[in-house]
């Protein structure tokens, strides 16, 4: 799975509290056939996408789990068809 940020500073603030939890995670280029307002990602694996999602909307970016749903969030979950 990949978590697509809208700026670098999101990317390094949700790094650091992945780490912090002992969450295994790896920061990569946006590949290219996706866009991305940043140009990095962070990469989890599948098996640790659900704790990844409760710390970002729990901690790191709680203002905006509650506002406009999806739309309203600071990243975006992307898995590519080999994951899915």
């Amino acid at each position: 799975m990949l978590l697509l940020f809208q700026s670098t500073h999101d990317v390094i603030i949700s790094e650091k509290a992945l780490r912090q939890r002992g969450i295994p995670r790896r920061v990569i280029p946006v590949p290219r056939s996706i866009s991305s307002q940043c140009g990095m990602a962070l990469e989890i694996p599948a098996e640790h996408a659900e704790a990844a999602v409760g710390i970002l909307d729990s901690s790191v970016f709680p203002e905006t789990s509650s506002e406009g749903g999806e739309a309203g969030k600071r990243y975006h979950i992307f898995i590519p068809e080999s994951d899915a």
